[in-house]
């Protein structure tokens, strides 16, 4: 029967088999080696954190007649809100439409007048 004594020591022998003892200079290359590996993770890590970090938004507005319309120039993409709502005049990919035979007016001239539309009588009750 082997004693408490003679296990460790067979441990402690089997350890020692595993990993010789370093030298000086091989465990100074071995912390280095480590390092390097480290910083060079760590500096793919913050790279891809600032490569992936969205960018300050662009905005160009544009006001007029109780409406603003907003122009992302990055993405192309309009809005256009009133007082009481917000709609989207151009979406991301799609274009504007070419009217070539358009009829604009000339310069200095005021656009013909509308007529406006008659507001219906309240309901009497």
């Amino acid at each position: 029967m082997a004693s408490v004594d003679d296990r460790d020591g067979s441990a402690a022998a089997a350890a020692d088999a595993r990993e010789p003892e370093l030298s000086l200079s091989e465990l100074v290359e071995k912390v280095g080696n480590r390092l390097t590996t480290g910083l060079v993770l760590a500096a793919a890590i913050v790279g891809l954190a600032i490569y992936s970090r969205p960018g300050p938004p662009r905005y160009q507005a544009v006001a007029g007649d109780g409406q603003v319309v907003r122009i992302d120039t990055r993405s192309g993409s309009m809005i256009s809100c009133d007082a009481q709502r917000c709609l989207w005049l151009l979406r991301r990919g799609q274009h504007l439409e070419r009217r070539p035979n358009a009829k604009l007016p000339k310069p200095g001239t005021s656009p013909a007048a509308t007529p406006a539309i008659a507001k219906p009588a309240p309901p009497t009750g």
